[in-house]
């Protein structure tokens, strides 16, 4: 007897939650075991509930989709992570892939690509579809050229906006939180992709990361 994959909904938008699982249902083989609409309700569930896979959205209330996706990989390293957004650029997609999320698909998919992701994550443990495997097969990339960049220092205010930028807020945004003018936060992005010859955001973001251990500077 086919096993039934158990899956959770977490999107801070009742319509999405409640389209999502009635689409679902007319599969036999996956059955939705609770919806949230933040990472904190989600968590709350996990405690009673076993879940095989996560449907994730990445901006929600109180636990955005990142923060939950990490706490999952450290409390929950066997129930995979599905991030379904409208957010579907490259560089978004190469950092929550990069922290474990097993697919990523824009929330405008068809019912049949849905099911079939969820049925290939379930079975093999991740599923990529073309796009998102060339944006992963071109960090692999980025990532080998990284290895041969030399050790660069970053100021404390760098660091904090690279932090900023991989939680996908706007200049603007970012501007706001610190305090400074959005023409400055444009700046400090254009010299930080100069400073340490990264090709774009995402490739910083990795970079960032695997050097999480430099000496930061006031």
């Amino acid at each position: 007897m086919e096993k039934t994959i158990k899956v959770a909904i977490a999107d801070d938008h009742r319509l999405v939650r409640e389209g999502i699982t009635a689409l679902l249902q007319i599969f036999k083989n996956v059955s939705v075991v609770c919806t949230a609409e933040n990472g904190q309700e989600l968590f709350v569930a996990l405690k009673k509930i076993k879940v095989d896979i996560v449907l994730l959205d990445i901006k929600m209330p109180i636990m955005n989709g990142r923060q939950v996706l990490e706490k999952l990989k450290a409390r929950y390293p066997g129930t995979k992570a599905i991030m379904i957004s409208m957010e579907y650029d490259s560089v978004i997609i190469a950092d929550f892939i990069g922290l474990g999320a097993s697919a990523f698909l824009p929330k405008n998919s068809e019912v049949e690509e849905l099911i079939k992701t969820i049925t290939h994550v379930h079975q093999y443990g991740h599923f990529y579809n073309a796009y998102v495997s060339k944006v992963v097969s071109q960090n692999k990339n980025q990532k080998q050229d990284i290895k041969l960049m030399p050790k660069i220092d970053l100021t404390h205010k760098e660091l904090k906006i690279v932090e900023l930028l991989q939680s996908n807020m706007s200049n603007l945004e970012i501007a706001e939180v610190l305090s400074i003018s959005e023409r400055t936060i444009e700046w400090h992005r254009a010299n930080l992709l100069r400073k340490t010859g990264m090709k774009n955001l995402a490739a910083l973001s990795v970079w960032v990361t695997q050097r999480h251990f430099l000496t930061s500077k006031n």
